[in-house]
């Protein structure tokens, strides 16, 4: 399930640009690309998504040799074996869509490659990452600030590959760029900046709405700006409607506390529980290492139970 999942959020998305699956195409617009070759209608109606007008295109271009249009009726229908075979044979010839394949499926451990191989993954990341390449860009700093990829960190590189990728509008990588600065790793604190990187990724919608909740302990704390809880009780009410976000936690510890709001040790329990209940298969696995929200509910609501708050909790 990993491996399908990796494949149609990453793969299908790069290779698409959109959506990672069929939709409808105006009948006004079905003859557009008439004036195009087999080959290159079977390319225009695949980048659009319109598989119906694809694939019968793809499928006339491939019968007459054109194997990148035998790739793209693969990824129509995840025939993932062909798609390997096609990453192995066009990655050393540049083709981009192959070499983030290949990268990912080095990366995650999957076939083609069958075993993770971080080295490997690098190689290829970074052939995409000069090509301008955002999402390699992403990949790169997570495997250089985290350790678990058995590569040496280096928070200097991380933020070198994940500022590359901020400034071409990665929401995910502005989020980073922000904690970065926040933290002071791999560059000098600077919290003006954090705020400015975390503020273009809550406009980019950061997807894990992660930037919301740093923001917004920037301005629980006063850190770098004026204190603010009702901005901050703002940002996190915005990010809390994530399951497993860490602005669960800290409104949750503001609502226990009473500060900035009226003190509810019932909706305190109830945020804490929801977050206590997530993995870290539910996290975001490719966040840089921070505040693990996660474990510190689950030891609140320890004490909690403990101390029978709020009194209905037995």
């Amino acid at each position: 399930m990993k491996t399908i999942l990796s494949l149609n959020l990453y793969l299908l998305l790069f290779a698409l640009s959109s959506i990672a699956e069929a939709r409808p195409f105006p009948a006004s617009q079905l003859h557009i690309f008439d004036h195009l070759s087999i080959v290159e209608r079977c390319k225009a109606y695949f980048d659009l998504a319109a598989w119906d007008q694809a694939r019968p295109n793809c499928i006339t271009a491939a019968e007459s040799g054109d194997e990148e249009s035998d790739y793209f009726l693969a990824i129509m229908s995840l025939d993932y074996e062909k798609m390997h075979m096609y990453w192995f044979k066009h990655a050393p010839l540049g083709h981009s869509g192959s070499q983030f394949g290949l990268a990912d499926a080095y990366f995650y451990g999957y076939a083609p490659a069958e075993k993770k191989d971080h080295n490997k993954a690098i190689f290829w990341f970074e052939k995409l990452a000069k090509k301008g390449n955002s999402r390699a860009q992403l990949y790169l700093g997570t495997i250089f600030v985290l350790e678990r990829y058995g590569i040496e960190q280096n928070y200097e590189t991380a933020f070198d590959w994940y500022l590359k990728a901020a400034n071409l509008d990665e929401a995910i990588a502005q989020r980073r760029v922000g904690r970065m600065y926040l933290e002071g790793r791999g560059v000098k604190q600077d919290f003006e900046k954090a705020r400015f990187w975390f503020e273009r990724a809550i406009s980019n919608r950061d997807p894990s709405n992660t930037a919301m909740a740093d923001l917004g302990r920037m301005y629980e704390q006063g850190v770098g700006l004026e204190q603010d809880y009702k901005k901050a009780i703002e940002l996190y009410q915005g990010a809390a409607g994530r399951s497993c976000s860490n602005a669960r936690y800290f409104l949750g510890m503001l609502y226990y506390e009473g500060r900035g709001v009226k003190q509810d040790q019932a909706k305190a329990y109830e945020l804490l529980q929801r977050l206590s209940l997530c993995t870290k298969e539910d996290l975001d696995l490719m966040v840089t290492a921070g505040f693990r929200s996660f474990d510190d509910a689950r030891a609140q609501l320890a004490i909690m139970n403990k101390k029978n708050e709020p009194a209905s909790v037995k």
